[in-house]
């Protein structure tokens, strides 16, 4: 275009910086499967007793620290969210006090 200018990506724009530094999208993919990661033993084992739907509810859940079970299930588009989302809250809930227990009686037993 006439009257504009192009600079490279590369071009410095201060002490160790470039254009490209304040342009670029700083996530990359594997950002992602990072974020999901699980390195709770509690939350893997809690996890796997869910359906994938309980599940998906679960990990929206914790992904939104301001959102209610029932806001995350609405923001997921299930037909009663009220009752899936403290449905989901109440298993898993339920399902680390089993893991916590069981943790805690393999380490007294060991």
């Amino acid at each position: 275009m006439p009257g504009r200018r192009s600079v490279l990506l590369s071009r410095p724009v201060g002490r160790d910086l470039l254009v490209g530094d304040l342009l670029a999208e700083r996530r990359g993919p594997e950002d992602e499967v990072l974020a999901r990661e699980l390195t709770d033993s509690r939350l893997a084992a809690v996890l796997r007793g869910l359906t994938r739907d309980e599940a998906e509810l679960a990990l929206a859940w914790a992904a939104d620290p301001t959102a209610s079970w029932s806001r995350a299930a609405a923001l997921l588009g299930h037909p009663d969210p009220a009752a899936f989302g403290e449905r989901v809250r109440r298993k898993a809930k339920r399902l680390g006090a089993r893991h916590t227990a069981r943790a805690a009686a393999a380490r007294a037993s060991s």
